[in-house]
């Protein structure tokens, strides 16, 4: 009898050994399926962020194929024309004249020979 009851000892420890085991497996597998889960969320994450750009790459592509196509010359141009009115010349000080060179803000016949030069005047 004492043999059945050392055997049944056994096993009840061998039973306890094994569901603590168990136990210890499912909390393990849980903790790797939260990982899971959390690391599938920054994965859509990155994926979405990825696509935006992409998104208003195209927006920005259709915009310009609408857009008004401008002549480089008349910019360079442009730009050669009021460059001197930007900076004063090299080694200028406040208490000389400029010389040759524009002030440094753009004249009257500048601005009415630009676009708002152009515009009617506002009534009011």
């Amino acid at each position: 009898m004492t043999y059945r009851c050392a055997n049944d000892a056994l096993a009840v420890v061998q039973h306890q050994n094994m569901n603590k085991l168990i136990e210890k497996v499912r909390a393990s597998l849980q903790r790797e399926e939260q990982k899971l889960v959390q690391l599938g969320g920054t994965l859509r994450e990155a994926e979405l962020r990825l696509q935006g750009p992409d998104m208003d790459h195209e927006a920005r592509i259709a915009a310009l194929e609408g857009a008004k196509k401008v002549n480089v010359k008349d910019i360079v141009e442009l730009a050669a024309k009021i460059g001197s009115s930007y900076s004063a010349p090299p080694n200028w000080t406040p208490t000389e004249p400029l010389g040759n060179r524009l002030p440094p803000a753009p004249t009257e016949e500048m601005m009415r020979s630009g676009h708002l030069g152009k515009e009617k005047p506002a009534t009011m």
